[in-house]
């Protein structure tokens, strides 16, 4: 199978090879990362704002992911002034 490994000097890898009727695999591997703080957004939310651990998940019924109607501007010709 052809194949290219690559590895960067800081730990970053790639490898890219193709199989049966040129069927493509791409893989990519990191290095370890050190934990660091991450501050608070400093912008306000243009949709719900969930409290920490109260998102609702996708297979639960909720207003948020679960709309009866196409949510306008979406770039698919809804709410462009047509």
């Amino acid at each position: 199978m052809p194949a290219i490994f690559a590895k960067s000097r800081d730990g970053f890898q790639l490898q890219l090879s193709f199989g049966y009727k040129g069927q493509a695999f791409f893989e990519v591997a990191t290095p370890c990362v050190t934990k660091s703080d991450v501050a608070e957004p400093t912008s306000v939310p243009n949709g719900p704002a969930y409290p920490l651990g109260e998102i609702p998940t996708p297979n639960v019924r909720s207003a948020f992911w679960s709309a009866e109607v196409p949510v306008g501007g979406t770039g698919r010709g809804e709410g462009e002034g047509r």
